[in-house]
């Protein structure tokens, strides 16, 4: 051990005593960190996804050149010799320069340091991707040195060193990317796939950079590491000379052959993992467990019907793996879960037909040419008398959803009746031009297509169809009214609410019923102006939802609200081409009204909102909380979303927003206001008692027995929900994909109607993290800190140390000189 430690001091103190070494960090760090902020303004996310994916691409270059003179110089200066004839074992002589390598490389990636800094400043990162990502680039660059310091072994000269343990190391990170195991496995089946698993670097250090730690990833890392060493030792002992020919070359091919067997046995076992990421996101989370513990006595059957993995193409040979690793997972936590595996050329495709599995078609490459392969990959899920349930299509693409479309499906089959949403959401009206029924029976007859009236909000209904709600849409007028059987009522306030509307909706509540309201105060026009410009005016509507919401507390502003933290959107404008003839242009358009919602103004302590990336609250209005109102009912209140601290409101108008109106500095800031409140208890019966109000289609003039029968009798009263926001634009068609506008709509229907144990499952993969709003001013900073801040303090050290080193070694010069004359 203390060989190994004086070999190790030695070459250590070698990298700094030279100017190379600082040179090298200081390269290696702005050109990591350089490529890394070009675009991470830009992108505004989170993460360190970019420089992570980057990261073993610039190591392949890097690492050898620390490598490369490791040996070679020893070589051609003729100190090998002189070590070797040192009474000290060729394995001190091999793991001192190695750990001396590693602790430099280490030292250069810690100087890296300052990103996840500047990114947990800017942002809400998730720091489990981020150690990943660390941990991976520590065992990828002990591998690239092993692999480096024995080629620089076998050769004198650094340059070729240095450009061999460069090829060596792509050839590594290459074996293990989809490119080429397809390419392999298109002339001879399997044999990429194979490489990928058990040779390959990328795809482990992928695995590892995502935030969690396999340790068959480890074991990879490790066990090619200590053969890389194990071949340097051999050949500064002379076991292995590279001049000894096939002795040599057998040599190196058997140990690498017993590093890719091993690991393709050790690929093949489930040795347990470690998930880093912030909620668990890779593990099967209590939710799942939740719902599996409703189970009865009877077990959930799961099969998976999937081809064997020769006939699958190269991206999906794993997926048999993958699959059964995950429900596996699911079996340990309950007894009540069983999974079966099942190949389905073992039955006619008549007999899969009818249980719903059929197969598709994926894309392969056969011997340089593209082709298409028919594979099976289904799941089925039976349990006592329920209709089966299917998953028609599993791929690599859907596995992070998995966890949820099997827990979705199980939770509903357990469920004693299928739970239903109804839905007002106003339609508009058919032009005026098609009305006439001739004219319809005339565009009929020529082919075309008969205008039916606009709907703005049919993707909600789609979108709680794929979630297997029974979903009613509803016109809320006598015949259509709210049903005995709806779990959960969705009110779309675009357009004034009459007196029996606001009755129903009430009288629902009071009984328990859950309801969402979202109301849109205002609708706005762009228009280009004469000077270029653009005139967005607003045009106000009247839900007359206040007269119902304010008995419960709450009330819609109807000021118009802007806020600092907005979202530029392009908008479809006329303009005039050259004077010849208009066209419509995509404009982009930044103004305050198109209010972006962060994380940082969303209640992360309630599933509805906890792990939403971001929302755009277009054109919507704050919300007024009356809390003495809400204590006074022995409700609950809780704010979901609110605008940020640099909000204020403007009075209504319908003229066009001006200068004045959305600059922030002319106006007195009201931050924190309230765009989305929860209310929970019981409701009273505003109505009980009272005489019910007439439907508008009803006749004022009816016999008075007819009149005391509208008498509102007392409900049933049972505790309910109500959520409220500010703004419905956010779910019409148009923005309902848009950033986390259909996930917030969907976890408000699910946290309604089946609870948080769904939500807990669908958040746990909404991993975009975006950052804040951050000036000019700040970004030049933070490009400063993540790329000169380091290289500069490195450049100060080493000419301070440089002067010292000189002074030191001209004080001993000066004592020699002075000792020599004093003798003489």
């Amino acid at each position: 051990m203390k060989e190994l430690m004086t070999i190790f001091k030695r070459e250590f103190a070698a990298y700094f005593n030279v100017a190379i070494a600082y040179i090298f960090i200081v390269v290696f760090i702005m050109v990591n960190a350089g490529l890394y902020m070009t675009s991470y303004f830009l992108a505004q996310v989170a993460d360190m996804r970019g420089f992570f994916g980057l990261l073993p691409l610039t190591m392949i270059i890097f690492i050898p050149a620390i490598t490369m003179r490791l040996w070679a110089e020893d070589r051609k200066s003729g100190t090998l010799a002189l070590l070797q004839s040192f009474p000290m074992k060729s394995n001190h002589l091999v793991l001192g320069k190695f750990f001396a390598a590693y602790l430099f490389f280490l030292v250069s990636l810690a100087a890296t340091l300052v990103i996840p800094i500047m990114v947990a400043f800017t942002g809400d990162p998730d720091f489990g991707p981020i150690v990943g990502g660390y941990i991976g680039a520590a065992l990828l660059g002990a591998f690239f040195l092993s692999v480096g310091l024995f080629i620089s072994g076998l050769f004198k000269d650094q340059i070729v060193a240095f450009i061999l343990a460069m090829v060596a190391c792509f050839g590594f990170y290459m074996i293990g990317t989809d490119y080429i195991a397809t390419f392999l496995d298109s002339w001879i089946g399997g044999l990429g796939t194979f490489f990928k698993d058990s040779l390959g670097v990328s795809s482990h250090f992928a695995s590892i950079e995502r935030g969690v730690i396999d340790i068959r990833d480890i074991l990879y890392f490790i066990s090619f590491t200590v053969i890389f060493l194990l071949l340097n030792g051999y050949t500064v002992e002379g076991r292995l000379r590279r001049h000894t020919g096939n002795r040599f070359t057998f040599g190196v091919i058997g140990m690498i052959a017993i590093g890719v067997m091993f690991n393709a046995v050790v690929g093949n076992m489930s040795l347990g993992r470690f998930d880093m990421t912030e909620g668990n996101i890779y593990t099967v989370s209590p939710a799942a467990k939740n719902i599996l513990s409703k189970l009865k006595d009877a077990p959930i059957t799961v099969r998976y019907y999937v081809s064997p993995t020769e006939k699958m193409p190269t991206a999906m040979k794993t997926l048999e793996r993958d699959v059964t690793d995950k429900m596996e997972e699911f079996e340990q936590i309950s007894n009540n879960f069983q999974f079966e595996v099942y190949d389905p050329s073992e039955s006619s495709p008549e007999e899969l037909q009818q249980q719903g599995i059929t197969p598709f078609d994926a894309q392969s490459i056969e011997k340089d040419a593209f082709g298409i392969k028919r594979i099976y990959s289904t799941i089925t899920i039976s349990y006592l008398d329920k209709q089966e349930e299917v998953i028609p299509q599993v791929v690599p693409q859907t596995l992070p959803n998995l966890e949820y479309d099997l827990m979705s499906r199980i939770y509903r089959m357990v469920q004693e009746e299928q739970p239903t949403v109804a839905i007002y959401a106003p339609m508009g009206d058919i032009d005026p031009r098609y009305r006439d029924p001739q004219v319809r029976r005339m565009m009929q007859q020529m082919g075309q297509p008969i205008p039916e009236r606009t709907d703005n909000y049919k993707s909600i209904v789609q979108l709680l169809n794929q979630e297997q709600y029974n979903v009613k849409r509803i016109e809320l007028i006598e015949g259509d009214a709210i049903s005995d059987d709806v779990n959960t009522l969705i009110v779309i306030a675009t357009e004034p609410l009459n007196e029996r509307q606001r009755f129903e909706i009430a009288r629902f509540l009071a009984r328990g019923g859950n309801v969402i309201i979202a109301v849109q105060k205002y609708q706005y026009s762009y228009s280009p102006d004469a000077r270029g410009g653009l005139q967005i005016t607003p045009t106000k509507n009247n839900p007359n939802v206040n007269d119902l919401l304010e008995e419960y507390g709450i009330t819609v502003d109807n000021r118009i609200l802007l806020d600092k933290s907005m979202e530029t959107l392009n908008i479809p404008t006329r303009q005039s081409i050259g004077g010849l003839f208009d066209a419509m242009v995509s404009r982009p358009v930044k103004v305050p009204n198109q209010v972006r919602i962060t994380q940082a103004n969303m209640n992360d302590e309630y599933s509805i909102t906890n792990r939403i990336p971001s929302l755009l609250y277009l054109w919507g209005t704050a919300l007024n909380l009356n809390n003495e109102v809400v204590d006074s009912l022995g409700l609950q209140a809780s704010e979901l979303i609110w605008s940020s601290d640099e909000s204020w409101t403007i009075p209504a108008k319908t003229t066009s927003l001006n200068q004045i109106d959305i600059d922030p500095t002319q106006h007195e800031l009201e931050p924190h206001k309230p765009l989305g409140v929860m209310l929970s208890g019981q409701f009273p019966d505003l109505y009980a008692g009272e005489e019910a109000p007439e439907w508008p289609t009803e006749q004022a003039e009816e016999e008075e027995d007819t009149k005391t029968s509208r008498i509102a009798q007392p409900v049933e009263q049972q505790p309910g929900k109500l959520v409220v926001y500010g703004c419905a634009e956010f779910f019409s068609d148009r923005l309902l994909q848009a950033f986390g506008n259909g996930m917030l709509f969907l976890n408000s229907v699910d946290a309604l109607t089946l609870g948080d144990d769904l939500i807990n499952i669908r958040s746990k993969f909404s991993t975009v993290r975006y950052i804040e709003e951050v000036s000019a001013g700040a970004k030049l900073f933070w490009r400063f800190f993540t790329i000169f801040l380091v290289p500069i303090i490195l450049i100060i050290y080493g000419v301070a140390r440089y002067l010292v080193r000189k002074k030191n070694r001209e004080d001993y010069q000066r004592l020699v000189a002075s000792s020599g004359s004093y003798g003489g």
